[in-house]
């Protein structure tokens, strides 16, 4: 299971579902139908997903949070079942998820932009180079590289 959204998002061996349909067009699909039914099973509620449902929100998700990580996925989930992003008021669909997937992305997107701003600001007080062009460069080519291999 994943530990926490920094270790995540800084994992440079973290792969994108995107980078596992080389392999398998179907995996990210696949792996969210699993995923979607532990929710539902998680979850002490009398309106869970159909299996049509399910499948639906999986080609979605897939195409929609194509830039996840799985762990990112098993860490949304876990945090939605577990109440972060609200309560589920007793039925689980797509918008309950999408929801979760939003929040998740937020708070990923927030912690991402924080880091570069550090990496920039201890870039700036090593090299002594203040608002530069090679700043910018450098420290957004990190994360540009990042996310690029986490889609291959």
């Amino acid at each position: 299971l994943p530990k926490n959204l920094m270790v995540i998002v800084d994992n440079p061996d973290a792969k994108a579902l995107a980078f596992y349909k080389k392999e398998d067009q179907h995996y990210g699909y696949k792996f969210l139908v699993l995923a979607l039914l532990e929710v539902n099973e998680q979850l002490n509620i009398d309106n869970k997903m159909s299996d049509a449902q399910i499948n639906y929100a999986a080609r979605l998700l897939d195409t929609k949070y194509f830039f996840f990580t799985p762990d990112d996925f098993r860490l949304a989930f876990i945090e939605g079942i577990t109440g972060k992003y609200g309560k589920v008021y007793n039925r689980m669909d797509i918008g309950v998820i999408c929801g979760w997937l939003d929040e998740y992305n937020m708070s990923r997107t927030e912690y991402a932009i924080s880091r570069n701003l550090k990496y920039k600001e201890n870039y700036e007080s090593r090299t002594g180079k203040v608002n530069s062009e090679e700043v910018y460069k450098e420290v957004f080519a990190k994360n540009y590289s990042d996310l690029k291999n986490k889609a291959k």
